[in-house]
Formats: C-alpha cells, structure tokens, sequence
C-alpha cells in the first residue's frame, strides 16, 4: 500500500458554515495555534453495504502500524475566526481515505457545523 507523508506543504480549505471550499490550495497561511493534538494511527476493514455504500466492518482501532495518521491543530486566524487543520495520511485509496476522515472526525467529536 503506498502512502503519502502527511507534512505536505499544500492545503485545501473549507468554509466552516457552509463547507464551501474556498480555495484551491494554498502553500502559507497565518494561525494562532491553541492545540496541537497527538498524532494517532489507525487500522480499518471495509465491507459494502447491500445498496454498495463503503463502510467499516467492526471498529476503527488504533494501532502504531496503521496506514491511516491524523493529528489535529486547533487555533484562530488573524481576524478571530476559529480554525481546525486536520493533518492526515494518505493511502491513494480516496474511497477509504475519505471514509476513515469522516470516522475520525466523528470518533474526536469535531463537527463541520461548528462556527
């Protein structure tokens, strides 16, 4: 399985209200960081469900081996608003990619609706 490094310069951004992405990528940014979370690495299987949906078979667990890495930084750009950078690692598989993001920021407690 090959991974990508999860320090990559390049950044895509959301708008929190709305999850419009607002931008392409970006190399730099400014934030007062307030946290910065441990990283944690995660093992997963998949199945289908009967309408063909990808889903977890059993539970996301952590383990030091795993290809999925995701560390959280939390903080507040220079105009006040609250900002959460989410660094991960990726597989190459989007499919799984995306459903384990979606697990993990479910699992931590983070919410897209946030503001």
């Amino acid at each position: 399985m090959r991974t990508s490094p999860p320090f990559c310069p390049q950044i895509s951004y959301l708008e929190t209200e709305t999850g419009r992405k607002l931008g392409r990528y970006r190399e730099s940014f400014e934030l007062n960081v307030q946290g910065i979370a441990a990283p944690q690495t995660f093992i997963a299987e998949f199945e289908r469900d009967t309408e063909g949906r990808l889903c977890l078979k059993g539970r996301l667990r952590q383990d030091a081996a795993g290809p999925w890495w995701f560390r959280a930084v939390t903080g507040a750009t220079p105009d006040g608003r609250r900002a959460l950078i989410i660094w991960r690692k990726l597989t190459g598989n989007l499919e799984h990619d995306n459903l384990l993001l979606d697990t993990w920021f479910t699992r931590v407690g983070y919410s897209a609706k946030d503001s």
